[in-house]
């Protein structure tokens, strides 16, 4: 499992950028992938380059997103536990659609067509739900500074202002991981948090 932050609200020129990345990996990929045009071997190692440029144009938006793996999360987590940057809180169970009159179908096809940046217009219900959910993602649930379930799961949580702004004052300047040895990254966490106090937040994805 890897954890992936974003800025929750895009600049308009990156997220300009970051949809015709997305545009440019699909016609590739498809180009790729057309067995009726078969591509010579140079055309193909080409391509495949093109494809890769657009997909990390894509994935990393011009520094609105920062990646940690499992481990890195864990050592995180640890430090801002420590160090009162974030609290472990009682959490209440997601939301379904099914709470909510929606089907998971409707809700599928729907968080398909968001990420392509085409939603169809939702139902009553399914706003109801996705109204909810959204409630839920941001939710302090009276951690007061980062509730670590938000830092834990990748489930869409959002880090908000408001908390990064609780949290940082507490952060320590240095950090170490489990084995006692300085977290090389640790500084610029630190910076992209900072940063993402003024773009709403981060999502954890």
């Amino acid at each position: 499992m890897t954890f992936d932050f974003e800025w929750a609200e895009l600049p308009d020129d990156i997220a300009w950028r970051k949809q015709q990345a997305w545009q440019e990996w699909e016609d590739l990929d498809a180009r790729l992938q057309d067995p009726t045009h078969p591509l010579a071997p140079d055309e193909q190692a080409e391509l495949e380059q093109q494809k890769r440029a657009a997909w990390k144009q894509y994935w990393h938006a011009d520094g609105a997103r920062y990646h940690l793996s499992n481990r890195q999360i864990s050592d995180a987590i640890t430090v801002m536990e420590r160090a009162g940057m974030a609290r472990r809180v009682p959490t209440p169970a997601f939301p379904t659609p099914a709470d909510y009159g929606a089907s998971s179908d409707e809700y599928d096809q729907w968080l398909d067509t968001a990420d392509r940046g085409q939603p169809p217009q939702p139902s009553p219900e399914l706003v109801a739900y996705l109204d909810a959910r959204d409630q839920h993602l941001e939710a302090n649930y009276d951690a007061q500074v980062i509730p670590v379930h938000k830092l834990w799961t990748n489930d869409g949580w959002l880090l908000t202002p408001e908390e990064l702004d609780a949290a940082l004052p507490h952060a320590p300047a240095a950090a170490l991981d489990r084995r006692q040895r300085p977290i090389p990254w640790w500084t610029q966490w630190l910076e992209y948090l900072d940063t993402a106090r003024g773009h709403g937040g981060a999502r954890v994805h």
